[in-house]
């Protein structure tokens, strides 16, 4: 089991020092990001669950984020928040809406960063060759 948590453990550090550099070495921005991309992929898969239930007519409703609830569910405090989120807008990874919620920029590609992590998931846990 050691020898599992020290490959794992290897495999993270390397992801967040990936994550660091493209957030500008704040580690912050990316929690907030990943909120945002999470929710907004909520919203996707809920669409997806209802059609493959038989919904005639899916509607995807997107589900934006506040910047207290984005404090709320990061722990980080508000006015931090709206710094870094003005931070991220500048670089268009988030983007505020007429309705005054904060959605997934133009930048963020949600592939390209799911695959940033993908060796927690994959690399870090396959089976030693013989």
């Amino acid at each position: 089991m050691t020898r599992f948590f020290y490959r794992w453990g290897g495999s993270l550090s390397a992801v967040l020092s990936r994550v660091r550099t493209r957030y500008d070495g704040d580690l912050d921005q990316f929690a907030l990001h990943l909120v945002v991309v999470l929710t907004e992929l909520a919203s996707v898969n809920a669409a997806a669950e209802a059609k493959a239930k038989g919904a005639e007519r899916v509607v995807v409703r997107r589900r934006g984020l506040n910047s207290q609830s984005l404090a709320d569910i990061s722990r980080i405090p508000r006015e931090t928040v709206r710094r870094k989120l003005a931070a991220m807008a500048s670089r268009s990874l988030v983007v505020r809406e007429a309705d005054g919620l904060w959605y997934p920029g133009p930048a963020s590609d949600t592939d390209q960063f799911f695959y940033t992590l993908s060796p927690l998931f994959w690399d870090g846990v396959k089976p030693e060759r013989l």
